[in-house]
């Protein structure tokens, strides 16, 4: 009866409406309906019922549906979309394995079935295969949640190996042919970890802990030949960068010593010389005078700076030839 005192309210069907109120509110209302001049048309309030109809069915309030049936038809459509709501919940239960849900909607021998394997399912998906093999009805049954279980169990040897897990990957190892592809899998492994560390340490100059790696006489050479040609390299590098002390950590063999000598002395004289040349060119004839060296350079010095020649000793001026 409120739905229909609603729907009259809705409709605007004073006659209805006014047979119907029942609270203040909706005599207020059907007070207003009359200031409007409102419709009491039928065909009005039949129209409205057919849209509740229809908006209850849609919304899946099948009790309220009814209460807007008339005809035997408005009743079947409502049956058959209360059915198709209920198989619809059904399959989706079953198909996320709500057991609770399924058994509660449920009807035929079919779906009661349906049910039982829901329960099965159920345990199989969390990992209780013993407990879906004693619910089991059926030997078919019992076969998939056996196949179910391999499965499982496979899948989680090959999570552990691929891990590096190998003593839980073994757990899951059921004969020796299992087992065999697990320790070949850790070998491969280490020797895949094994030659990167070896080519990482060599990389970075620890060649003694790239040693402790090495198995064969091809691989000891290869690090011996690359701490050679990293100590050749640091060598050329102290001798560019003039750190003579590390040049000589560096430095095997009297080649390289006298190569290393040598470089030096070239480097001084030419610091020296440099050094010489600004001071002359700059007017600091005290600093030229100190790193002058042979005849010639004494007297570029002294025509530079005439001043200083009457200073200088008479032998000083004889053993340079100067008059």
């Amino acid at each position: 009866m409120v739905h229909f005192r609603r729907y009259a309210l809705a409709i605007g069907n004073v006659a209805m409406a006014e047979d119907l109120y029942v609270t203040k509110e909706e005599m207020e209302q059907v007070k207003a309906l009359k200031s409007k001049g409102a419709s009491s048309s039928a065909v009005d309030m039949e129209d409205a019922r057919k849209q509740w109809l229809e908006h209850h069915i849609k919304a899946g309030e099948f009790d309220k549906a009814l209460q807007m049936c008339v005809e035997d038809a408005d009743y079947t459509r409502v049956h058959e979309a209360e059915e198709a709501k209920r198989i619809e919940w059904f399959n989706w239960a079953c198909d996320n394995n709500d057991v609770a849900k399924a058994s509660q909607w449920a009807v035929t021998e079919e779906e009661f079935a349906r049910v039982e394997k829901v329960k099965v399912a159920a345990k199989v998906a969390k990992g209780d295969y013993t407990g879906a093999k004693k619910i089991a009805k059926t030997a078919e049954d019992e076969a998939e949640v056996e196949a179910n279980e391999e499965a499982a169990r496979l899948e989680w040897l090959e999570y552990y190996k691929g891990a590096g897990q190998y003593s839980k990957a073994l757990t899951y190892a059921v004969d020796a042919n299992e087992e065999a592809a697990i320790a070949a899998h850790q070998e491969a492994r280490n020797e895949t970890a094994r030659l990167e560390w070896l080519g990482h340490f060599t990389k970075v100059g620890q060649y003694d802990k790239a040693r402790n790696l090495v198995v064969s006489a091809a691989e000891a050479k290869a690090v011996d030949e690359a701490e050679e040609a990293g100590r050749k390299e640091w060598l050329n590098h102290a001798i560019a960068t003039a750190d003579w002390s590390s040049a000589q950590r560096y430095c095997v063999g009297d080649e390289e010593e006298k190569m290393v000598t040598e470089a030096k002395a070239s480097y001084e004289e030419k610091q020296r010389k440099e050094t010489f040349d600004m001071a002359l060119s700059t007017g600091k004839y005290t600093t030229a005078e100190k790193y002058a060296v042979g005849h010639e350079e004494v007297r570029l010095l002294t025509r530079r700076n005439p001043l200083a020649d009457s200073l200088r000793p008479e032998p000083f001026r004889r053993c340079t030839g100067i008059a």
